[in-house]
């Protein structure tokens, strides 16, 4: 999935990630690396590792589509971890006294410069 995004979508700048000098070591980058394969394991489940999927027991389409509060989803066209075929659904059915769906081209699954620049633009005309 990383290496199909990273094709499809601009990149965060590298100045982004400034590691600190303690963790700035081999072992620690490949932890940070596989770090993320884990979380999406333990999410995902997995039968061959005996590991419960916690996405399992979640349904969101029926319990989280009432909200009291705002809700602005901004959904990298290239995320296919979170694709827009599955949030732009689930969006539709959210009722909440204000809802905006942003769609951010050559934007996947993490934060690029797009993605901030829409946040900002969301945090600075709302709030």
């Amino acid at each position: 999935v990383k290496k199909y995004e990273a094709k499809n979508a601009t990149s965060p700048p590298n100045n982004w990630f400034k590691i600190a000098p303690d963790y700035d070591n081999e072992e620690d980058a490949k932890n940070r690396f596989q770090g993320d394969d884990y979380s999406f394991v333990h999410f995902a489940g997995d039968k061959k590792l005996n590991i419960e999927s916690m996405a399992a027991h979640i349904d969101f389409n029926t319990t989280a589509t009432h909200f009291k509060i705002p809700m602005y989803y901004v959904q990298g066209e290239e995320d296919l971890l979170t694709s827009k075929a599955v949030s732009k659904p689930y969006f539709k059915k959210i009722s909440a006294p204000k809802k905006e769906y942003f769609l951010v081209p050559n934007a996947a699954h993490g934060f690029n410069e797009a993605v901030v620049n829409k946040l900002y633009e969301i945090l600075t005309k709302e709030l």
